[in-house]
């Protein structure tokens, strides 16, 4: 899929907040509340394999949350740890630019 041929997508969302509104294929999560520490959540990611431990992998690191607070914070401490290509994204708008990637012409 181009689209997530050079990305990695991270769900900062919450598991039920997911289940409820839906997911993009093959993203990975983290949950990470605007309770929880960002940093904390980072390193939590990085332990358990959703977040790379490469730093310069070379692919786009997008992280998606419901309205984008959470995965702007999410995103601010990936690059503050020396990640690059680091973005942070809505839900709602991720899914429409997956869906229109994926759209039949």
């Amino acid at each position: 899929c181009p689209f997530l041929r050079k990305r990695i997508l991270i769900d900062v969302r919450g598991e039920k907040e997911a289940e409820e509104i839906g997911s993009l294929p093959y993203a990975r999560r983290v949950e990470c509340g605007l309770d929880m520490d960002a940093n904390v959540c980072v390193k939590s990611g990085i332990a358990s394999g959703v977040v790379p431990p490469d730093k310069a992998s070379g692919k786009d690191i997008v992280v998606f949350s419901g309205s984008g607070m959470r995965s702007r914070r999410f995103a601010e401490a990936l690059r503050r740890m020396g990640y690059e290509n680091v973005q942070a994204r809505n839900y709602y708008a991720l899914k429409t630019e997956y869906t229109n990637a994926h759209a039949v012409s």
